[in-house]
């Protein structure tokens, strides 16, 4: 199929037909984020035999980019799948080329360089969404002195009080794991990172500063956990309307403990958006006092953001209810009632994958 674009053709988003091969769509967007210096020497046309070159790519199940300059500046790029040309695209300038047809009926007659890019395997955030809705991650309890062949990055040892002992806590993948190709490898999973995190760090963090009984019901429960889904829907108790997150702890008793979002950007519409769908779920509830924490984690918070943080927090003081909130001390805590709410917390994760937790003043 050829379709010409006109000369001031703007981007846009296309749903995917359902059943189609999405493997197109994950290598076009990782070659959008592909440094410059990825392409490969150039080969001029006139010194290798270009046909036997590009079947050879083929043969040799080339993921990548192809493409074709000539002198007066027009392109040509093919894009290749395990060595299938799935789309080519071509610039202006290509009138005396029947670009409608594959490279090999015309490649031979053409005067220009080729060079290749090896597309890397970027996945994007609604590819991880698709892909693994409802993966189960277990998280287990293991004894301080029982080995285990976890990851370290995985391992933790949150201060969690059990008879005052220390607990250990360990993901383990349950169904799902190995569902996709290895693009769209799942611990790669930004949520899976943000998981890690949580089980890694998080208690830590909060002990180190004396502050686990004020985050009583994120922190506190974090020992609680015994497995998690990613990307998951979840249900009201009496059915009907779901709200999505990219992560829901449960407990043994399959009781909600933490709703997990991760944005692209920290907008106050980002903000606003994620805390009405928390409530709702909170409120859905209260009667079994599910959902104790919530993280909303993106790159950072903008100005507008911040403010409206620190704005529901100081709601939640004013009146009847800042009694209770100077008794209990909590920090962070979203009031939805007299006894009822949640815990908070937003958290800013930078280009080398570090989390940092923004507390509020």
């Amino acid at each position: 199929v050829a379709v010409r674009l006109p000369e001031t053709a703007a981007p846009g988003l296309r749903p995917q037909t359902d059943g189609a091969d999405a493997a197109p769509v994950v290598r076009q967007h990782a070659a959008r984020q592909m440094p410059e210096p990825g392409w490969t020497d150039e080969i001029h046309t006139r010194v290798v035999n270009a046909p036997a070159y590009v079947q050879q790519l083929q043969a040799d199940g080339f993921t990548g980019i192809v493409r074709v300059e000539r002198a007066d500046g027009s392109d040509a790029l093919a894009l290749y799948v395990a060595g299938r040309n799935r789309l080519q695209m071509v610039s202006t300038g290509w009138r005396d080329v029947q670009v409608d047809r594959s490279w090999s009926h015309w490649l031979d007659s053409v005067d220009g360089r080729i060079r290749t890019l090896v597309a890397p395997c970027l996945p994007s955030m609604l590819w991880y969404r698709r892909a693994y809705r409802d993966r189960l991650i277990h998280v287990m309890v293991q004894d301080r002195d029982t080995p285990t062949d976890a990851s370290p990055s995985l391992l933790q040892r949150l201060q969690g009080r059990t008879g005052s002992q220390p607990i250990r806590l360990t993901l383990r993948p349950g169904r799902g794991a190995d569902r996709f190709d290895a693009c769209s490898d799942p611990n790669r999973d930004p949520i899976y990172a943000v998981l890690s995190w949580m089980v890694a760090e998080l208690g830590p963090f909060f002990a180190e500063r004396d502050r686990e009984g004020r985050w009583k019901y994120l922190a506190g429960w974090l020992p609680l956990a015994r497995r998690a889904l990613l990307h998951h829907d979840l249900p009201q108790p009496e059915g009907g309307a779901r709200d999505h997150f990219d992560l829901v702890t449960f407990d043994e008793a399959d009781k909600v403990l933490h709703l997990v979002e991760r944005v692209p950007v920290g907008s106050v519409e980002a903000f606003n958006d994620f805390v009405a769908r928390v409530e709702r779920a909170k409120e859905a509830r209260f009667k079994t006092g599910d959902v104790g924490g919530a993280v909303l984690v993106a790159p950072r918070f903008d100005d507008a953001a911040w403010a409206a943080y620190q704005d529901r927090l100081q709601t939640a003081s004013r009146g009847l209810l800042g009694l209770e909130e100077a008794y209990t001390g909590y920090q962070g805590f979203i009031r939805m009632g007299a006894r009822r709410g949640f815990h908070l917390l937003l958290v800013e994760v930078g280009a080398d994958g570090r989390f940092t937790p923004r507390l509020p003043s």
